[in-house]
Parts: C-alpha cells; sequence; structure tokens
C-alpha cells in the first residue's frame, strides 16, 4: 500500500486571500520551512529520546505547544506510554497505562485526526485527565503504513477554539514525517540493542571460556559457569546437574537462587524419566518454555518460576548433565538466548571433561602412590606381627594396623570362638565408643550368619560389600543390632553410606575360616574399589597367617606346661608357679599353704584293670579336685598317681579343712571301676622356708599319712 503523503494544498481562493494578506504569506512561508526543517532534524537523529525532542521543538515553532503529549502504543502489551509529556510549558512524567477508552483511544482505533472543544467534548470518549481540564484538543495518529505507532495532540486549557483545520493539517504532516522517524529511531534501538546484547554475550562468552579454562576443578568449573551465565541471561535461579549415566540420574553440582530443600537433590538425584532437565538429558536437545503454566514436563522446584531455560552439556556426543535457568517473569527466553547459552555450555562440556581426565590422572597417580605406601605398610606390619605369638596382644595390632595405614576409620575382628566353634566372637576393635564396645564383645554371631551373606553377587575379589541400597538389604541384617553403625552425615550416591557393609574372611593353612574381618568408614569417603580391597585382602592373609601362628603357639605353650593326661599343670610348671606364689607371699605378707595328694592302692588298681582304666581314673581324679578348689587355687599333676595344690591366701587351718573336704569327697565318689580313697599331706609356709621347703614339707606330711594306714589327712605341725 503506498504512504499517503501530506501535503499543504492551496485553493484559488485562498491564493487571492494570501495575495490580499501578507501575513498569512508569511506564516505559510514558516510552516514551509518549519515542516523542512522538522524533515531534515527528525531524518538525522537515530536515538528515540533526540527524536521526540525534535519534534516537539520543531513543532512548537509553528503552534502553542504549552499542553502537548506524544503517546506510543505497544498493541502486544496493550500498553500506552507517554514518551513526552508537557504541561504549562514543563516536561511532566505522565505513567504509562492500559488501552482504555480515551480520546487517544479514539484516534488509535479511527486512525484519524481528532480536534474537539470544550462545548462538544463528548463525555463517552472523555480521556483520562492527567493534570487540569482542557478547553481544545487537538489529537492526530502516528501512522506508518497499516501500522499506527501513538498519538501527538496539543490542548489548549484557556481558549475554547484555539485549532483550526489548518492546524490539523499542518500537526498531521509533523505527524508522518515523525512516523518514519520514530519507526528508524525504534528500528535503530532494536538493532542497537541487540548488538549491544551480543557484544556482552561475545564478552560473557570470552571471560567464561577465560575462567574455565583456569581450573581443571569440575565444582569450581561448574560454580563460575552459573555466575556467569545467570545474570546476563536476567535469571532468578540456575543450577548445573551431572548425569550418572550407571544410575540415571542427575545430580546437583552447583546451584544458586532456590530453595533449600532442593539441595537434596545433591545428594539423592533424581531420575532422568522426570521433568524438563531429564527430557534435555535423554535427548541432548535445549528446551525453553516462555510460560511453564503451559508446560506438561516442569517440575515445580520454586513458587514464583514463570519461564525457564534448559540446555543439555554435551561432549563427543555424550550428555554430561544439564544446566537450568529460571524467570520470575514470563518470556525471559527464546530462541536467541537459548543458542548462545548452548554455546557457552559446549565449552564448559569441553572444561568438564579436561577436569575429568586431569582428576582421573590425580587420582591414579595418587592411587598408586597410596597402594605403594599401603604395600609397604602391609609389609612392616606383616613382619611385626608375625613376631608377636600373644594371641590377645596380636588382635589388637591387626585392628589398629587397618586404621593406622589402610585408610578405614572402623575395623572389628571375630574369631571362632574355641568353646562353641560354631559361632563368632569379637575379639578387637578400633574406632568404635567403648561403652558400644563393652556390648558388643560379649555377643556371639552365628558362623552360618556370615556365610548367608557370602553371596557371589557380592563378592569383590575374596571379600564381601554389601551396599545400603541392595534390595535385600533388609533381609539381609533383620533384627540384628548386633553391630555399629557410625553416624557418617549425608552422603553423595558414590561415597561409602554408614549402612554399607565390607566382609574379609580369614582362612588357616587348611582354609578353614577362623576369623571375620569388618572395616568401616573409609577415610577417603569412597565405595570399595577391587585394587582397595585386594590390598585389604593381602593384609588379611598376612593376618591370618600371623593369627594361626599365635594360635599354635599357645597351644604349644599349653603343651609345655600341662600334663597331657588330665589337662592340669605338670611338675615343671608347679614349681615355677610355686615359685612365684611363694615369692607373692612373702611380699605382701599373707598365708600359703600348699597339699600333696596320692590316690591309694592305685598300683593296684591298674594291676587289676589295666593302664586305660587307670588312666580314666586319674582323670576323673582331676576332675574332682577341680570341682571342689577356688578359681585362684593352682592344680597340677606331678607324676603317677601323685597330685599337688598350692592355696594362696590359704592358713594352715584353712587348708586342712579343705583336704578333709577332698578326702571325704574322694572316698563318697563312685569312679568307674568302685570306690576309692586318697591321703593328703599338708603344709603351711613358715619364716625362712622357700619353696622346695615348703614342697618337702608337704611330701613328709603325705608321706606320714600313707604309712599311718591311708586315707588320711597330715598337717606339718
Amino acid at each position: 500500500m503506498t504512504k499517503r503523503r501530506s501535503v499543504l494544498r492551496i485553493s484559488s481562493r485562498q491564493r487571492t486571500h494570501f495575495q490580499a494578506n501578507p501575513w498569512r504569506i508569511r506564516r505559510m512561508i514558516t510552516e514551509l520551512h518549519a515542516l523542512h526543517e522538522i524533515r531534515h532534524a527528525i531524518n538525522q537523529a537515530l536515538e528515540l529520546d533526540t527524536v521526540l525532542e525534535e519534534i516537539y521543538s520543531q513543532t512548537s515553532r509553528l503552534m502553542d505547544t504549552r499542553q502537548f503529549y506524544l503517546a506510543l502504543y505497544s498493541p502486544e502489551q496493550e500498553l500506552i506510554e507517554f514518551a513526552l509529556a508537557v504541561e504549562n510549558g514543563q516536561r511532566v512524567s505522565w505513567p504509562a497505562r492500559p488501552y482504555a477508552n480515551g480520546l487517544t483511544e479514539w484516534i488509535l482505533q479511527h486512525r484519524r485526526p481528532l480536534r474537539i472543544n470544550a462545548h462538544n467534548l463528548d463525555p463517552a470518549v472523555a480521556p483520562i485527565i492527567v493534570g487540569q481540564p482542557v478547553q481544545s484538543f487537538l489529537g492526530v495518529p502516528i501512522v506508518l503504513g497499516e501500522q499506527v505507532l501513538g498519538v501527538m495532540s496539543v490542548q489548549s486549557v484557556e481558549r475554547a477554539e484555539a485549532y483550526s483545520a489548518h492546524d490539523e493539517q499542518i500537526l498531521t504532516m509533523i505527524a508522518d514525517q515523525a512516523a518514519v522517524a520514530i519507526a528508524h529511531a525504534k528500528r535503530f534501538a532494536a538493532v542497537d540493542q541487540q548488538l549491544q546484547v551480543r557484544v556482552a554475550q561475545l564478552e560473557t562468552l570470552e571471560a567464561t571460556i577465560r575462567d574455565l579454562n583456569e581450573t581443571l576443578d569440575v565444582d569450581t568449573i561448574l560454580n563460575r559457569l552459573l555466575d556467569r551465565i545467570q545474570p546476563i541471561m536476567h535469571a532468578d535461579a540456575g543450577m548445573v546437574c551431572l548425569l550418572d549415566t550407571e544410575q540415571q540420574r542427575l545430580y546437583i553440582r552447583a546451584i544458586q537462587g532456590y530453595p533449600s530443600e532442593v539441595r537434596r537433590f545433591q545428594f539423592e538425584g533424581w531420575p532422568i524419566d522426570r521433568g524438563i532437565a531429564g527430557l534435555v538429558a535423554r535427548t541432548g536437545q535445549p528446551d525453553w518454555t516462555a510460560d511453564i503454566r503451559n508446560s506438561s514436563y516442569y517440575v515445580n522446584s520454586r513458587p514464583t518460576t514463570l519461564s525457564q531455560m534448559t540446555v543439555p552439556i554435551v561432549h563427543s556426543g555424550k550428555v554430561l548433565g544439564v544446566m537450568i535457568l529460571e524467570s520470575d517473569r514470563v518470556g525471559t527466553f527464546n530462541d536467541d538466548t537459548t543458542r548462545f547459552v548452548s554455546q557457552i555450555a559446549d565449552h564448559a562440556a569441553l572444561s568438564i571433561h579436561n577436569a575429568h581426565i586431569h582428576q582421573q590422572a590425580v587420582e591414579q597417580q595418587a592411587l598408586l602412590a597410596q597402594r605403594s605406601q599401603q604395600l609397604n605398610e602391609v609389609l612392616r606390619i606383616s613382619q611385626a606381627l608375625s613376631a608377636n605369638l600373644n594371641l590377645n596382644d596380636l588382635l589388637p595390632e591387626i585392628v589398629r594396623a587397618i586404621q593406622a595405614s589402610l585408610g578405614f576409620n572402623i575395623a572389628l575382628l571375630s574369631l571362632v570362638d574355641q568353646e562353641r566353634p560354631t559361632f563368632m566372637r569379637r575379639r578387637a576393635v578400633v574406632g568404635v565408643p567403648d561403652e558400644r564396645w563393652f556390648e558388643l564383645r560379649d555377643q556371639l554371631v552365628p558362623i552360618e550368619w556370615y556365610r548367608s551373606v557370602m553371596r557371589e553377587e557380592f563378592r569383590i575379589s575374596r571379600s564381601y560389600y554389601i551396599p545400603h541400597s541392595h534390595t535385600s538389604y533388609t533381609a539381609i541384617w533383620g533384627s540384628n543390632t548386633d553391630t555399629y553403625r557410625p553416624d557418617l552425615g549425608e552422603r553423595r550416591p558414590y561415597e561409602w553410606h554408614q549402612d554399607d557393609a565390607l566382609f574379609v574372611p580369614l582362612y588357616d593353612s587348611d582354609n578353614n575360616l577362623i576369623s571375620i574381618l569388618s572395616v568401616d568408614d573409609p577415610r577417603d569417603r569412597r565405595k570399595p574399589s577391587f585394587e582397595s580391597v585386594q590390598v585389604l585382602e593381602i593384609f588379611a592373609t598376612q593376618a591370618a597367617i600371623a593369627i594361626e601362628n599365635a594360635h599354635l603357639y599357645t597351644i604349644t605353650q599349653q603343651l609345655a606346661i600341662t600334663d597331657g593326661l588330665t589337662g592340669l599343670f605338670n611338675q615343671r610348671h608347679f614349681m615355677t608357679m610355686l615359685d612365684r606364689e611363694v615369692a607373692l607371699a612373702y611380699r605382701y605378707n599373707y598365708p600359703l599353704s600348699l597339699l600333696a595328694l596320692d590316690i591309694d592302692y592305685f598300683k593296684q588298681y591298674n594291676d587289676n584293670y589295666g593302664h586305660l582304666v587307670g588312666n580314666v581314673l586319674l582323670r576323673d581324679f582331676a576332675r574332682l579336685i577341680c570341682e571342689n578348689v577356688r578359681d585362684v587355687d593352682i592344680v597340677s599333676r606331678n607324676g603317677g598317681e601323685e597330685f599337688t595344690i598350692i592355696l594362696p591366701k590359704t592358713d594352715q587351718a584353712g587348708a586342712v579343712l579343705l583336704a578333709e573336704r577332698l578326702r571325704i569327697r574322694t572316698a563318697e565318689h563312685l569312679f568307674g571301676q568302685g570306690h576309692i580313697t586318697v591321703s593328703i599331706g599338708v603344709a603351711t609356709l613358715n619364716n625362712n622356708w622357700d619353696a622346695h621347703t615348703l614342697h618337702d614339707q608337704a611330701d613328709q606330711a603325705l608321706y606320714r599319712a600313707k604309712n599311718s594306714g591311708r586315707n588320711l589327712v597330715i598337717s606339718v605341725p
């Protein structure tokens, strides 16, 4: 459509009138000159404010503009903005208002000038009066092609017939020129704004790339990324999530502007089949939503969010994570901003990939150094353990070594119970509070329970790791509280959880299970790897050898001091213990007595029933003695049918009383082939006696009992 042109037309009558009226001629010349100046001035200006000022300035040369306004109309927002307003010759600021039913709206709707006076003002089209009421009103539309850009108006508060048809024609011509200039200025402003945005984006891109390249720490990269992007995108909140491909979950690694409850996803994550973030992670395609109220995918995480943008972080076709931006305004994001953020996300993906490679290299180097140190420690500790043959000292050393050198804060060692070999008894621990350990050490755990968790699905090398997240976890543990669960606080999915368990079985040289090693709370917070478990197993193997050696040593020691038939101490150990007890009696000034016992007619018993039956008699007699003495009393077999009992803190009267009780119990007891009797000699330590003298005195008393008819108790006077 051809743009209408405003031409100042002069009729023959007007021409005659002007020829007769020089003042009219001069005004017309002034108007033509002013219109030319307006065209020249406003077409030279590019900024909208400058254009508006020129329009007002040049219009003021042609008519009274003490009451003036120029309104611009936004059809998208249905808003009228008073870009320039004058009252009584002074600039004023009128607020923008919604499209309503005023004079300005009438001109916009009808696209033609409106000239009215106070006496014919139609109340139905009366504007929202800002300032003082007017007597005359002249308004013209600012039209460019089919588009109405706004309205330009002059008013008079003094004269009722202030504006003529000629004024209307002049103002219309000015409005036509203004339409072109305003359109140019708007286009220039839009281009300028686009250029400014693009320059800001390029500066942000350059600064972001520089920031990302300065570090190889993933969390630092992601936080710097968010710090740069969120302000320039006018986002009120943002987060960066990384994808765990094994679990198919997104985990927050950087976050700003979200409620505190959202931060739990740093540890829990959320599945990629959920929400817009999950959709972007699955498809690798960005998504922006001008109004999330129209989205069926958006999962509400901020009650004030109205628009969002989510872009994937992709490297070599693999989605590493997503970046999410949210705004409290509708329409904050569009295709252009999404493309820009995607560009930055591509650079971030490369930085994240490089950081992962660097982190893996650092971790591998640290792991190799740690493994070397641990193996050296295992060798050193193994040598130290092999030198310790005392089981009660050895077991605490094992768990302390695990804590000190193998990276676990808690270690618990259980051994097969000697008295109840189908159970494990906890024997040593480190990292458990004393009050809890006092409860645990007295509890027995069935070996079958340990065997029930030694499943192939839990196996790592020769050990067994039971994660707390396993579907059978509750069934495995049941109501079993016979353990210790440290409070480790919140943990990420790839970290060790306080309910995780790692068992290392220990076997002897005949491949019999002798011990279970349980470890907890690794200092690096990581779940066990195959390599870390292997180092633990190397140490466990050495510990098993040390435990077996200590067991064998204990057995050998026991055999060296005990009688093989009765299990009592032998004569050599008896003399060692007697020397010690005599020394203690003198040091602490307490009484000490000794009983010497001999079974009457034992040789005849042996000859009648045989040595095997005689051996049974000796074992039964030893059992009878042990049942009738105190725990502190020391019983030994000195050979044949002779026995001795050391009685600490016992005077002569007490010793004789015990001897009589033993003599009577022996006579009353029915042994395998009938009743027997015993003769007993009693001696109590005197001043200046040594162990040999005390022993000799008891023997002499025994001989007198034998020679006096047997079945007697004789005491040294």
